[in-house]
């Protein structure tokens, strides 16, 4: 996982509407979040929100 000063940009994206179990659809989630991800300020990024949400994915991944 990249440390707070290697983040460059974080996205908000809800889960709910994604189907874990597929691939496709976690791909097509985390293209979203890339696309519409905000640029941070050096020093003032919050990404656990997108820690969350790797991290999930991971365990999904390598659970199949």
């Amino acid at each position: 996982m990249p440390d707070k000063s290697e983040v460059i940009a974080v996205a908000d994206q809800s889960v709910t509407e994604i189907d874990l179990t597929d691939e496709r659809s976690i791909i097509a989630a985390v293209r979203d979040a890339v696309s519409n991800a905000d640029e941070v300020s050096a020093g003032k990024a919050d990404s656990s929100a997108v820690r969350a949400f790797l991290a999930r994915v991971g365990s999904v991944i390598e659970s199949i």
